[in-house]
């Protein structure tokens, strides 16, 4: 009986330990900028490799289908007036040719998953009175392939 219980939960370690192997990582970006809220370039466009060798679909703490990479593609440090909720919304979308996917870690910690909100295939992610603070970011497709891409943050849609 004893036996069986230790396999059933290495058994279960092994598969969760699996699983997790398949998460994002919070924290440690390709890229990291600042922005301030009423910002005076925008868009701000950056470019960007869209997809990865994670496939979102095994991760069960995370929303969402597609493949990006481990760590965030960027970071993005949302400075606001007097360090309350903006007065605009913060919206981060993707423009490519591929069908792409967008993951986002909020500053509360919260995830958000967009796969076709943007235009054709594109994804897109709003926050409306954007709460200061990092917003880290992935951006990846809905097939396992690369595809060349533009994360294009703006306080203007």
């Amino acid at each position: 009986m004893m036996m069986r219980l230790a396999t059933g939960i290495a058994a279960l370690l092994i598969g969760t330990a699996a699983a997790m192997a398949q998460c994002p990582e919070v924290g440690k970006p390709a890229k990291a900028f600042t922005i301030t809220e009423g910002f005076p370039v925008d868009p701000n466009v950056h470019n960007v490799t869209a997809g990865g060798n994670l496939n979102l679909g095994k991760c069960p703490s995370v929303p969402g289908q597609g493949w990006i990479t481990k760590l965030p593609d960027f970071v993005v440090n949302y400075k606001t007036k007097n360090n309350r909720p903006s007065a605009f919304t913060l919206t981060f979308r993707i423009q490519s040719a591929a069908d792409t996917v967008l993951l986002i870690n909020g500053p509360n910690g919260r995830w958000h998953f967009d796969d076709d909100g943007g235009k054709r295939l594109d994804a897109k992610l709003s926050f409306r009175n954007a709460a200061p603070g990092r917003y880290d970011i992935w951006v990846g497709t809905y097939s396992n392939k690369l595809a060349k891409a533009k994360l294009v943050v703006t306080e203007l849609e």
